[in-house]
């Protein structure tokens, strides 16, 4: 452990000094404390994903071997949107891409990782529903629900198991 030095997306995690900071143009704070983690020095990297039409990315979570998962929506010629999950690998190759969804508008909004390396990811389907996705570590379709309502915003974890969704409804 040690004092944070953040520079250019890395971490100098030997007590850094102000001064090692500043020669690194990075930002100091002295009053955390970094633990070894193997995702501190991977290298910042910039990828585009998607395809030729309009596509966007509304959630990220970062898994235990520096990768991450993405999930959005992409625009499809022949069904309006659909949404998108992909898996990465540290340096941002896709190590995996999924589409899903009904003939309307679908998006997957928010991700997160269970305890045993599954994904959940929830958004909404077109006709207005909320959307809960499971998705194994290496890509498989594990289940597909749908509820009633506007469709979900946002999921978490609950320390004590399981998990919540946010969502909106009209009344």
């Amino acid at each position: 452990t040690g004092r944070c030095c953040y520079s250019l997306g890395s971490a100098c995690m030997d007590n850094s000094t102000l001064d090692q900071c500043v020669g690194l143009a990075g930002q100091w704070d002295p009053t955390s404390i970094c633990s070894s983690s193997p995702c501190l020095n991977h290298p910042c990297w910039s990828h585009t994903y998607g395809g030729t039409g309009s596509d966007a990315g509304y959630g990220i979570v970062q898994t235990p071997d520096c990768g991450s998962v993405l999930v959005g929506r992409t625009a499809t010629a022949s069904n309006g949107d659909d949404g998108w999950i992909m898996r990465t690998d540290a340096f941002g190759n896709e190590l995996w891409n999924r589409t899903m969804g009904g003939s309307g508008s679908d998006a997957l909004k928010r991700v997160v990782l269970l305890p045993n390396g599954d994904i959940l990811a929830c958004g909404t389907l077109s006709g207005g529903g909320g959307w809960l996705v499971k998705f194994s570590a290496n890509g498989d379709s594990l289940w597909s629900r749908t509820y009633g309502g506007n469709g979900f915003s946002d999921i978490a974890l609950l320390p004590a198991g399981g998990f919540i969704l946010a969502g909106s409804i009209n009344t």
